[in-house]
C-alpha cells in the first residue's frame, strides 16, 4: 500500500523555525532541519517532541481527508494508524522551505 501523506497550508507545516529553538546550529538550511526533525520524531511515534516542533496554528493537509487537520487532529490520526500498520515508515519526497514557511510532501508505506 502507498499513501501519500501530503503536509501544508498556513506557514505550511507550521512547524516552528529554527530561530524559535533553542537547539544547537543545524545544517545550511535550518528550517529544513526544523522538518526533518519532526517526521523523525513521527517516526520515533515521539508525539510530544511533534507537537513541540509544530505550530498550534498548524494545518496539515492529508490526502483523502474532508478538510485539513489541527494537530491533535493529526496526531490522533497518527496514533491510529501506527496501531493498524505498525510497520509504517515515512519517506520525505520533497521540501520546501521559504523564510519562515516550510512545506513537506511526505509518503508513507506499509503493509
Amino acid at each position: 500500500m502507498r499513501n501519500h501523506l501530503i503536509m501544508s497550508g498556513v506557514l505550511a507545516l507550521g512547524l516552528w523555525p529554527a530561530t524559535t529553538l533553542a537547539q544547537a546550529p543545524a545544517p545550511a538550511s535550518p528550517n529544513k532541519q526544523v522538518v526533518q526533525d519532526a517526521l523523525d520524531a513521527i517516526q520515533r511515534q515521539d508525539y510530544n517532541r511533534f507537537r513541540e516542533l509544530t505550530r498550534e496554528d498548524a494545518v496539515i493537509h492529508v490526502t483523502g481527508a474532508p478538510e485539513p487537520l489541527k494537530i491533535d487532529r493529526a496526531i490522533d490520526l497518527l496514533k491510529s494508524h501506527w496501531k493498524a500498520f505498525p510497520d509504517t515508515s515515512y519517506i520525505l519526497d520533497q521540501l520546501l522551505a521559504e523564510g519562515d514557511q516550510l512545506a513537506a510532501r511526505l509518503t508513507y508505506q506499509c503493509t
